[in-house]
């Protein structure tokens, strides 16, 4: 996994954390994932912006019990993601970077642009076809 630069923090988490998480939002998420939330569970970082169908955005992950909380947006959420997909970051304007926890497409990391109906997969862009493969693909905020 990349290293990172983190400039907003949301606290350590456990384990048990995340596993009361999964629990929460009724999934298990991949290992890459797990990682992730147990090295800076979510927040925002001085690599950020990311480029997919000819535009470009910025990420702030979300975290277990951070300003962004993934229980809570991905409840919020529930209703219009596709099933199989976990909202793990948003853009400024509130559209969110997913990723798949299907099996078929497994660790993919999409976008959903919030005022597009994004209920089925084929609706959301495509960033990159594993989470550590977006993080690598994250550059700096100029």
């Amino acid at each position: 996994m990349r290293n990172l630069n983190q400039i907003r923090l949301n606290g350590k988490v456990t384990s048990g954390d995340i596993a009361a998480t999964e629990e929460a939002l009724g999934c298990q998420f991949t290992d890459e994932y797990k990682h992730f939330l147990e090295t800076y569970n979510g927040g925002l970082f001085s690599e950020q912006v990311f480029e997919f169908d000819d535009d470009e955005t910025n990420v702030i992950f979300l975290g277990i019990n951070g300003e962004k909380d993934l229980v809570q947006i991905n409840t919020l959420y529930k209703e219009k993601l596709p099933s199989g997909l976990v909202a793990i970051g948003m853009d400024p304007g509130g559209d969110l970077v997913c990723l798949s926890l299907r099996n078929n497409t497994k660790d993919r990391v999409y976008y959903w642009r919030a005022e597009e109906e994004p209920r089925k997969i084929e609706n959301l862009a495509l960033v990159s076809e594993s989470f550590n493969s977006f993080l690598e693909i994250l550059e700096v905020d100029d």
